[in-house]
């Protein structure tokens, strides 16, 4: 239901482009396309194509977000749906010409066979070939030409047979012998051989096809990691790492947005198994979530740990996110690298003052005890100071 009013909202009437930012116009486009709503990806990536950047494999996005930006390859997978083959094959041209998808890419077989698809597509509706499978054998007819006509057979009327005479009726018919059955002799000749000179065509096999099938495990979502930007030494912290494949960007980034954090919230990649990972040299990690987890299509998945600093000064964190896909029944991990993020937690020193309270009351006696002591204290005191002043009035007197 929240896709579906995310869409309702961002979808253009007659003549007028999207309304948002150039890069959710391009998210929602792209998630429309891979969810084969065409009619709705098209207006969406225009907009973005207009008011955004570019298309790179580095675009800027928004803050310190950078990712591929090709609005043109979707473009023309979309086109190729509506069967508009002429706007599908000049967008591909546009892609194949900026050079944004190269055979290193997942992507490239899926690319090049659309890109091939429409424009075998164009040519055919150029010279006019109808695209309809023969139902009849018999030969089309010329245009100008009288269809000819066969003319009716002509049957002989059928006769009566005749009636039998006296002599057929009173004698029985002859009797005759069955007729002799030849044997038909048995083939022993070799069955054909295949000609040395003209060899079987051997069917060609893909080497992209690992990779789109690979290609075809992963889904667009969004991921957002929340840090601190700063924290005393020997304090702890909460991490979390969470995605969704529902959400937009502003959606999740609000789910995670707490008091002095700005949270890192990107487009990534998903797929039904995911892996978290969190390191950093200074801190020590308590993990409070299992490192693996399965991805819930409508729920948000959320990995956390328990950080602690141990020294101070500017300190790396680093969280890596991983795919794993099984294919054919054969786990196989990707590092998903479109989100692997370094980031920087000030650690800030404490005190001398409370790191004295704490040695206090890591080393010292129990509080009780030194409560408990101080009226003592007090009253010896009181009796030293009581007996000095006795021996000083004495010594006046002598």
């Amino acid at each position: 239901m929240v896709t579906l009013l995310l869409w309702a909202s961002v979808v253009p009437g007659q003549g007028e482009l999207p309304r948002g930012y150039w890069y959710e116009n391009y998210r929602d486009g792209v998630r429309a396309v891979q969810r084969g709503q065409s009619d709705l990806a098209v207006p969406l990536l225009l907009a973005a194509k207009a008011k955004g950047p570019a298309p790179a494999r580095r675009a800027h996005f928004y803050g310190a977000i950078f990712d591929t930006f090709n609005p043109d390859y979707y473009l023309g997978e979309a086109y190729l749906v509506l069967r508009r083959f002429a706007d599908a094959d000049q967008s591909f041209e546009r892609v194949r010409q900026s050079g944004l998808i190269n055979p290193r890419d997942p992507e490239y077989g899926a690319f090049t066979r659309q890109a091939a698809e429409a424009r075998a597509e164009l040519t055919r509706v150029s010279v006019g070939v109808p695209n309809i499978p023969p139902t009849s054998t018999r030969p089309p007819d010329l245009p100008g030409l009288p269809v000819p006509v066969q003319p009716p057979v002509a049957q002989a009327p059928q006769q009566a047979p005749p009636a039998p005479t006296q002599s057929q009726i009173s004698s029985p018919p002859p009797v005759t012998a069955p007729p002799q059955v030849q044997p038909v002799p048995i083939q022993t000749s070799r069955p054909p051989q295949p000609d040395p000179a003209n060899p079987p065509a051997i069917p060609a096999i893909d080497p992209l096809a690992p990779f789109q099938e690979y290609s075809r495990h992963l889904i667009g979502g969004v991921a957002g990691f929340d840090y601190p930007q700063h924290m005393a030494v020997n304090d702890h912290a909460s991490v979390r790492l969470r995605v969704s494949a529902r959400k937009a960007i502003e959606e999740l980034r609000a789910s995670l947005q707490s008091a002095g954090r700005d949270p890192v919230v990107e487009s990534v990649k998903l797929a039904p198994d995911m892996r978290a990972e969190l390191s950093g040299a200074g801190f020590q990690i308590a993990a409070q979530s299992s490192r693996q987890q399965a991805i819930s299509i409508d729920d948000d998945t959320t990995w956390m740990w328990d950080v602690k600093a141990l020294e101070g000064g500017n300190l790396k964190l680093a969280v890596a996110l991983t795919a794993i896909v099984r294919i054919d029944g054969v786990e196989r991990t990707r590092d998903e690298e479109t989100f692997y993020r370094e980031v920087i937690v000030e650690a800030l020193p404490t005190p001398w003052w409370t790191t004295a309270t704490n040695v206090v009351q890591q080393y010292g006696p129990p509080s009780s005890l030194v409560w408990g002591g101080v009226p003592a204290v007090g009253a010896s005191i009181w009796a030293w100071m009581f007996a000095r002043r006795k021996i000083k009035a004495r010594r006046r007197r002598v």
